[in-house]
């Protein structure tokens, strides 16, 4: 099994439980949490390779919505940053989200946009599904559920015609996430036999929304009246947050990705550094050779991987099983 991302600095550094741990209580005001902005940089890169500019401006949103929690006793209302993470397929957004979540120790919850639209609009239905998708991310904890990081990809895919009937229901679906991005108190109808509505605030939940936004992605920067004219409400675009562009990756980043996934199969089968190095280059010549990296990104590179190593592991252990 690989890793836990960040797991040898973690030994060090104590996830942060914002339910326990007293730093977040507000006792002292100049106390920081314990993880600062460069040790969030560092646990990340340890995952994420490349996007270094997108890593930094994550590791600093983090570190702000830690800080609004260790202020939050102190009657210190510090706004919420939520972030929108632009860039193509297999840039990397949604294993930064995933990454930043499991670093702080906080519940992650993954939701992708178009099943929003494919569930149909009803008017208020979201805020239901999402605190029941929050608890199952939490594991039934409710205090934890309301310090989430929700992670909302394909968040493009909600642009609308306002001219097109058929497109209501992504307007609507816009329109129900606004409450929740506000960081709002809402009432919902729990998954039971009970029916009795309760509460749920969204005030600490982070919101992190990823897209491809295909024509405005080759932009280095990205202004909010770009989300307008590609089809987003304003009230919703205006509420997204930081636009963080994530680069294309290289050929070299993929090379770095590549190696990074062969070393995983460490675990499985035994390989001496230049045995390694050279499974390596061989599975990226051959991605090299295909160019699926350009469609695919990140994303062809374990696929390609484990078909490598599938006869070689399936021999190795049947060769131990012989023994």
């Amino acid at each position: 099994m690989p890793k836990k991302p960040g797991s040898s600095l973690l030994g060090k550094i104590a996830a942060i439980d914002v339910t326990a741990d007293p730093s977040f209580q507000g006792a002292d005001q100049d106390k920081k949490p314990a993880l600062l902005p460069k040790d969030i940089f560092a646990l990340l890169s340890k995952t994420v390779i490349g996007q270094e500019q997108a890593k930094k401006s994550l590791a600093v949103i983090i570190y702000q919505q830690l800080k609004r929690y260790a202020l939050r006793s102190e009657n210190k209302n510090l706004a919420k940053t939520n972030a929108l993470l632009v860039g193509p397929t297999g840039c990397g957004k949604t294993i930064m989200a995933r990454t930043l979540a499991d670093i702080v120790g906080l519940p992650f919850l993954q939701i992708d946009a178009t099943s929003l639209v494919q569930r149909g609009y009803r008017g208020g239905t979201h805020i239901d599904q999402f605190v029941d998708l929050l608890f199952s991310a939490a594991k039934g904890d409710r205090k934890r559920a309301e310090y989430a990081v929700v992670f909302i990809d394909e968040i493009d895919k909600l642009a609308y015609n306002p001219h097109d009937e058929s497109e209501l229901a992504t307007f609507g679906v816009q329109q129900d996430l606004l409450s929740l991005i506000d960081g709002s108190e809402v009432f919902y109808e729990p998954d039971s036999a009970e029916y009795s509505r309760q509460s749920f605030s969204f005030c600490n939940v982070l919101f992190l929304f990823g897209g491809a936004f295909t024509g405005l992605s080759h932009k280095k920067e990205l202004a909010v009246s770009d989300l307008y004219s590609f089809g987003l409400m304003p009230e919703f675009a205006n509420r997204l947050g930081n636009i963080i562009c994530l680069d294309c990756l290289s050929e070299e980043i993929i090379r770095q990705l590549t190696h990074q996934t062969v070393r995983q199969y460490a675990a499985y089968v035994s390989m001496t550094n230049a045995e390694e190095n050279a499974y390596a280059e061989i599975i990226f010549s051959l991605l090299l050779a295909d160019k699926s990296y350009e469609q695919m990104g990140g994303r062809c590179v374990a696929p390609l991987v484990r078909d490598f190593f599938e006869d070689l592991i399936f021999s190795y252990e049947n060769k131990k099983g012989g023994e």
